[in-house]
């Protein structure tokens, strides 16, 4: 079964990657452009694409170490260190980006509890700032004790440290901790928004302003949420599953509900993207900006290459005509030569009859 867990392995990485790209995107544009409008917000909405990118980089990390070890199962012996020390570590850290990513989009949902219901209480930018440095000391509060507690077992067919359905307290933990008690509370919040503004009408413009705000903004968050149901319902569905069987696991099992989870780390940002007209705006200035550049540089390549090759023409015509010039000027020379040598010699022969003449003279005196 060694190709199919390989192509298990290159789906999840390419997912993975996918989630590390969109979320990267999005930071960048809220670094570049949006960071001074909605200023919470987007540090919120930030917030969230770091504790995706933890997520994702955990889960990458894990899936490289899968896939190079099923290709090398048939030739190399596994690296016992790395099973009994940096294996549980790994699973840590990703379970830990479960937590973050849960809290993160709980805390989005207080900040739009405060605007809609709590608006009379004026929150500062900074205020969420420490709550963000706190849901991350919380997160990682919340999964260690499943790692002083040794939860995470290496599964040799597998090369990786899931929390093995044969131990039902430490799923359950996570179960209800990490994903079940935010999930709650991220649904009832927006559920109690809906009421709410369902419900009111004797208010201001600007208020039904902003709470029609929230609405658009609660429904745009819907599909998120289904991704975010989708990281953990198959994880407990296969769980749900080993433990009417009397816990005999299927030797797909624990590859099946980790490659589930990398495939919905893939859409929660590109949801996010498409469902965000100012985001989605950027990312398509962005894209077109890049188009355009590569464009102009393309242009100005082809412009350089045809200046140079018009220079090199007319440096070589130059060439050809200097040489013709020195041609014709050498055979003037030579032309110009034979003419006054025979004017030369004449002279000569008229000097030489002179001298005679005055030697003789000289004599007969």
């Amino acid at each position: 079964m060694t190709p199919l867990f390989i192509f298990f392995d290159l789906v999840a990485i390419f997912s993975l990657l996918v989630g590390i790209f969109t979320s990267s995107l999005i930071l960048f544009i809220i670094a570049r452009k949006l960071i001074r409008h909605h200023i919470i917000t987007n540090i919120l909405l930030a917030n969230t694409c770091i504790c995706t990118l933890e997520l994702c980089l955990s889960d990458l990390i894990i899936y490289i170490n899968i896939l190079m070890n099923d290709i090398q199962s048939s030739i190399f012996i596994p690296n016992i260190y790395d099973q009994q020390n940096l294996c549980p570590i790994r699973s840590y850290f990703l379970f830990t980006g479960f937590a973050l990513l849960y809290t993160s989009y709980c805390l989005q949902a207080y900040y739009r509890l405060r605007l809609v219901i709590f608006y009379r209480k004026n929150d500062n930018y900074k205020t969420f700032i420490y709550l963000c440095l706190f849901q991350w000391i919380f997160s990682f509060l919340l999964v260690l004790p499943m790692l002083i507690t040794q939860s995470f077992v290496y599964i040799p067919e597998d090369f990786f440290c899931p929390i093995p359905f044969t131990k039902p307290v430490s799923v359950l933990y996570i179960a209800i901790c990490v994903y079940g008690i935010f999930l709650i509370v991220f649904t009832s919040i927006y559920f109690s928004i809906y009421i709410y503004a369902t419900r009111i009408t004797m208010i201001t413009l600007k208020r039904r302003r902003i709470i029609n705000r929230q609405l658009t903004m609660l429904k745009r968050i819907i599909l998120p949420a289904c991704s975010l149901l989708f990281l953990g319902i198959v994880y407990l569905s296969l769980f749900t599953q080993t433990i009417i069987n009397q816990y005999q696991t299927h030797f797909l099992t624990y590859r099946l509900s980790y490659l589930f989870i990398a495939i919905g780390m893939s859409f929660i940002h590109i949801i996010t993207i498409l469902q965000t007209p100012s985001i989605k705006a950027a990312v398509h200035n962005l894209f077109y900006n890049m188009k355009q550049q590569i464009w102009r540089n393309e242009e100005n390549r082809n412009n350089v290459i045809y200046n140079s090759s018009i220079i090199t023409e007319c440096q070589q015509r130059k060439q050809e005509d200097s040489a013709s010039v020195n041609l014709q000027g050498n055979n003037s020379d030579l032309i110009n030569g034979q003419n006054t040598i025979p004017i030369q010699m004449s002279i000569t022969k008229e000097e030489t009859l002179l001298k005679k003449t005055d030697i003789e003279n000289n004599f007969i005196e």
